[in-house]
């Protein structure tokens, strides 16, 4: 007997200790697997462990999350990521929530088996079906989704998230004007509206000789704006599209043959146009050195001496600046030639959910992954959580979206916004979400009655005027390249990109002749090697399109 009551109290203190070590909710809590998730700390998330959306996903999934936070700043995470894996991976967490947009590489860390490759998992995705067949306004199939972010081993490596709105698909070639002096032009010249370079020219002459401020003095305006890290994308696209159809990189899809738009006639006659703006005094030399912090100052100023800036958020301007609702896109300018275009960009998917060696629970991982890809995770993750900081609007309530113009309705409605500031409720999109209008733009009602306006919606009727001009008969898209074609990409891409900024700048100051030394801007394009990298280009669109 005595013996049996050793026993038993050995028992109970054996069970004593393992309760004492087990976390609060006990053994419930314990059986539950645990991931170990790798972030970039967002500054305006507080607390990952404890935020709202991470205890939901919890509850949900009935995991715990556990989380490593990565450095915020994109090459530096990637940095940290490079490093964890050079020393082996050891200290890889189960699942990284990065954006790994070099395809090539996360190929090689594949290959280096530093990530599990995850195709026979695919089949077995609801959540994610079902939100990709519920997307309008940037569609995309879930055998395209399959397609882009497979490597070109044949592997796939992560899962991709998809944040392309209407408004981003077309943002990154636009200038945008300060209505009321628009509306001047317009009344003086005796149009409904701008639509050809001329025309765009013309008003911009307007803004430069006619005192738009009223402040007396005709020479503090200026007719357009834009700073360094836009010059390239937003004013050049916007102006160069009337000419020869631009995107990124200026790749130009000729039937199938991949060609450079910066060595087309059209680019050459595009140049000169953007000469005469420079010439006449149109758009201000700042553009070319200034920064966002300096373009912003001019902007904002307490007296309106900007007509047209390049890539301006109005969110830049105090909620109580007026001037916020005042500036209306552009659209697509007709050239000369009748070429009224603006470059589109689709729905792409980006890979932003990887799996490691590390993973003892590979399943529990891909189930986290399908969740986050949910038509609930994504609201969540941009807006918060349902009836606090949103609600579906019911019965007779009516929600104006940002793109009503287009004949989406907003059916949510924002309670308490909470984006753009520190809080514990959702993760500020970091890591997979799948987003395009349905949830974001199109879906949020700006208005609880017709014509109610705010910035949004300014924008939102203004995009027309450049989806019913998206060209994506020249587009190039969605490439996937292998490590030979990356590795050729990489030599070459960056060198070429920067003397082509380098010669416009030249070309449109007349620092040189755009005439006269064409011919030689062309010869060192290919010595720095533009066939072998466009021969490099075509290899992979080629194979992406199958």
């Amino acid at each position: 007997m005595f013996k049996r009551f050793k026993r038993s109290m050995l028992y109970a203190l054996c069970l004593t200790l393992v309760l004492a070590m087990l976390p609060a909710g006990g053994l419930a809590e314990a059986d539950k697997p645990t991931l170990t998730i790798g972030v970039p700390d967002h500054p305006n998330v507080i607390d990952w462990e404890t935020n709202e959306q991470t205890l939901h996903i919890e509850e949900k999934l009935g995991v715990n999350l556990d989380f490593v936070k990565y450095p915020y700043n994109n090459d530096e995470y990637l940095q940290k990521l490079e490093l964890n894996i050079l020393a082996g991976g050891k200290e890889l967490p189960d699942v990284l929530m990065l954006t790994i947009s070099d395809m090539a590489q996360l190929q090689l860390y594949g290959e280096m088996g530093m990530f599990v490759a995850l195709n026979d998992y695919m089949d077995d995705t609801p959540y994610l079906d079902e939100h990709l067949a519920s997307l309008t306004a940037n569609p995309i199939t879930k055998e395209d989704y399959i397609k882009y972010i497979t490597c070109a081993d044949g592997n796939i490596y992560g899962f991709g998230t998809c944040n392309t709105t209407v408004n981003n698909s077309v943002s990154a070639g636009r200038i945008m004007i300060y209505e009321p002096w628009m509306n001047a032009y317009l009344e003086a010249s005796g149009l409904e509206e701008v639509t050809t370079t001329e025309q765009f020219k013309d008003m911009l002459m307007y803004f430069r000789d006619n005192d738009m401020n009223g402040n007396g003095d005709a020479t503090d305006e200026i007719p357009l704006l834009g700073y360094k890290d836009v010059f390239m994308s937003n004013l050049l696209r916007q102006l160069m599209n009337p000419f020869v159809y631009t995107q990124e990189h200026y790749y130009y899809n000729d039937n199938g043959t991949i060609r450079f738009a910066a060595t087309m006639d059209g680019w050459k006659d595009g140049l000169k146009y953007i000469k005469s703006l420079f010439d006449e005094g149109l758009i201000s030399t700042l553009t070319l050195t200034q920064d966002s912090t300096q373009f912003n100052a001019i902007v904002t100023a307490e007296t309106t001496t900007v007509g047209a800036v390049a890539r301006f958020s109005v969110s830049n301007m105090a909620s109580t600046d007026p001037r916020r609702e005042e500036y209306v896109i552009t659209g697509a300018l007709e050239g000369p030639t009748g070429l009224r275009q603006v470059s589109k960009y689709p729905n792409l998917p980006s890979i932003r959910f990887t799996v490691s060696k590390n993973c003892e629970n590979v399943e529990m991982a891909v189930k986290l992954a399908d969740y986050l890809c949910s038509i609930e995770m994504g609201i969540w993750s941009r807006y918060g959580k349902e009836g606090e900081q949103w609600k579906y609007l019911t019965g007779d309530e009516i929600g104006v979206s940002q793109y009503a113009s287009m004949g989406y309705q907003g059916d949510i409605v924002e309670l308490n916004p909470i984006w753009g500031s520190s809080q514990n409720i959702h993760w500020n999109q970091t890591g997979l979400t799948i987003l395009d209008g349905s949830e974001m733009t199109l879906r949020l009602a700006t208005g609880v009655a017709e014509g109610v306006y705010d910035s949004a919606t300014r924008i939102g009727e203004g995009i027309l005027k450049e989806l019913n001009y998206a060209n994506t008969e020249n587009a190039v898209f969605g490439l996937v390249f292998t490590a030979e074609e990356q590795e050729t990409v990489t030599e070459y891409r960056s060198t070429i990109n920067d003397y082509v900024a380098e010669m416009v700048a030249q070309f449109v100051t007349g620092t040189t002749d755009i005439d006269a030394g064409w011919d030689a801007y062309l010869s060192e394009l290919e010595k720095m090697g533009l066939s072998q990298y466009l021969s490099a280009v075509q290899s992979c669109w080629d194979r992406m399109q199958g």
